[in-house]
């Protein structure tokens, strides 16, 4: 069994849409999708601190984009451009209500959380 749930190829393409809407929002024919422009911080991602989520983050940051990831160990958050980490737990919703304020953009990786 691989290591990963998804490609590369899948991850890419994810990224590549989300920076010609970060870049060009306004321009897209995807009418749905212009009531939001991702600028810090609208995207924010969950599991950036493990293997799918970190994948995801690396490549929005390599296409310039800013985002917020969500981790429960600010330590063990990625340093990437353009990227800011804040705490936030699944068990705790006021904290994840207050990480994800603002949010437009979500790329939620779920995992199981041991106590």
């Amino acid at each position: 069994m691989p290591n990963t749930l998804i490609s590369k190829e899948s991850v890419e393409r994810t990224s590549a849409r989300a920076a010609k809407l970060g870049r060009n929002s306004d321009q897209t024919a995807h009418a749905p999708l212009r009531s939001f422009v991702l600028t810090p911080p609208a995207l924010a991602i969950t599991g950036s601190a493990g293997h799918i989520g970190g994948l995801v983050a690396q490549h929005l940051a390599d296409a310039g984009l800013s985002q917020r990831l969500l981790v429960r160990d600010i330590n063990r958050a990625p340093k990437l451009p353009g990227a800011t980490a804040v705490t936030s737990s699944y068990e705790n919703t006021e904290e994840s209500r207050n990480a994800l304020a603002g949010a437009k953009l979500l790329f939620m990786v779920s995992a199981s959380e041991s106590s």
